[in-house]
């Protein structure tokens, strides 16, 4: 069940640091609910998996701790977790490397969703 007021935000490359007076503004309409998990996207390793650029991720670098990964081990259940307390998002919104490596993986898994991609 989508609730329009859910938004969730795929945390790498979106900028929830960086931008936080930007989502914070957004935040005073809409339901944000942020995905991240810094063992998937740390600074010190860029998390991108060999492969990733041809479409065909290696799942399995970084020992399964990688950006493709992240949809599967993250972002598909926490949208199964909303839809089943009906909160299911009414958009998926990404950036950057969450836009190049997250998205396409996500889709691979059967997102149907409606999808904003910022400088991916």
């Amino acid at each position: 069940v989508a609730n329009p007021r859910t938004v969730l935000v795929i945390g790498p490359g979106s900028g929830p640091m960086m931008n936080q007076v930007a989502w914070a503004n957004i935040g005073r309409q809409f339901d944000l609910v942020f995905v991240t998990d810094f063992n998937y996207d740390s600074t010190n390793a860029k998390r991108t998996p060999p492969g990733w650029d041809q479409g065909r991720p290696l799942l399995s670098a970084e020992g399964g701790y990688n950006l493709a990964n992240f949809a599967h081990a993250k972002v598909v259940p926490m949208i199964a977790e909303l839809v089943k307390a009906g909160r299911g998002p009414a958009v998926v919104v990404a950036g950057s490397r969450g836009g190049q490596v997250v998205l396409p993986e996500l889709w691979r898994t059967g997102w149907r969703g409606p999808t904003v991609c910022m400088n991916g």
